[in-house]
């Protein structure tokens, strides 16, 4: 398998720390006290702040996710001379979603006019892109596919964050809703036998319940019963605890496993959960920071996306060139973490 090309798209409106600080004001001015208020806006800013976080993007009023993500796929093609009809497949492997039922890349496939692929979605939080491409891998190794897309879309997050509170103390387990970015990426692969994929993935299941989005069933699958602990329908997360004990498994993995851990690289691509994380990972492992290619502070934690919008980036700015050894590293909610070693 070879990545042929990667781009991504990002909605129009452009926020900052202040803009989301000024909307939680808004939405709670009303009941909350002047006291609680300066606390909550306090908590909200210093952890933006602390993940690193200047700008980013969210979909404008009369913009549709949907949207986003046809122009990525349409970017993607204008760089090849692929077009829709051309894939075998296409992979859906975000969050973002607007039902359940049925698979969101048929949606896609209905817009982008692949009516000849075949498609489904996969679901693994932030390590979502980089399993959806070992899937591809060992589709297109099977020899009954040719060329597929794999596709991300982390846009109307907006709609999974708490903004009203009855006090400062609530905002904790939902604060890391608001270091989110949204972007749709899409990357093209297809058959190679110069494929030289090395993928490592680990699951710490025990801390499944460090980040979630409750759905009203989540009593139901509840590994160790009980109700939820959040609202259901909210994004929250144990921020610190999962940070923590992620990044702690990401190295060891990345240690243990002698083809990473000797490997030379050109480019390097971390999930941008925040910068301060990411930045403690590549130093653990070694990589030298000339090659790093962050995007947490331009772009928020874009989910999914991070990865693939870091590729599209780097081949933007001239970064990221064929033939380049790349290392890729995320974790996410599960906990689920991967590393990749391949040559772009």
């Amino acid at each position: 398998m070879k990545i042929v090309a990667v781009s991504h798209s990002v909605p129009s409106t452009r926020v900052t720390p202040d803009w989301i600080v000024e909307r939680i004001r808004a939405r709670n001015e009303g009941h909350l006290d002047a006291g609680e208020l300066s606390k909550l806006e306090n908590a909200l800013r210093n952890g933006i702040t602390r993940a690193g976080g200047r700008e980013k993007y969210t979909l404008g009023a009369d913009e549709y996710a949907i949207d986003i993500v046809e122009k990525a796929c349409r970017i993607v093609f204008s760089a090849t001379a692929w077009n829709a009809p051309d894939l075998d497949f296409v992979i859906y492997a975000s969050v973002a979603r607007g039902a359940l039922e049925p698979a969101t890349a048929n949606n896609i496939m209905d817009r982008i006019g692949a009516s000849t692929a075949t498609g489904f979605d996969l679901l693994d939080a932030c390590t979502g892109w980089l399993r959806a491409l070992e899937v591809a891998r060992g589709l297109l190794a099977c020899g009954r596919y040719r060329r597929g897309m794999i596709v991300t879309c982390e846009c109307g997050l907006g709609g999974l964050a708490k903004w009203d509170y009855n006090s400062a103390a609530e905002l904790s387990p939902y604060l890391a809703t608001f270091t989110m970015g949204e972007a749709a990426t899409a990357t093209l692969v297809e058959q190679d036998e110069t494929d030289d994929f090395h993928f490592v993935f680990r699951n710490y299941p025990e801390y499944n319940d460090l980040c979630t989005i409750p759905l009203p069933s989540a009593k139901q699958f509840a590994s160790r019963g009980g109700e939820p602990n959040t609202d259901i329908g909210r994004f929250s997360a144990r921020s610190r605890d999962l940070l923590s004990i992620a990044t702690d498994k990401i190295i060891e993995a990345f240690h243990a496993d002698p083809v990473l851990r000797d490997a030379h690289y050109d480019v390097a691509f971390g999930h941008a959960a925040s910068e301060e994380s990411c930045e403690y990972v590549r130093e653990s492992i070694g990589v030298a920071e000339d090659i790093y290619f962050p995007t947490h502070s331009g772009y928020g934690n874009t989910v999914s996306s991070a990865v693939p919008l870091g590729l599209s980036l780097a081949v933007n700015e001239g970064k990221l060139h064929k033939g380049n050894a790349v290392l890729v590293i995320v974790g996410g909610a599960g906990i689920s973490i991967g590393l990749a070693r391949f040559t772009y």
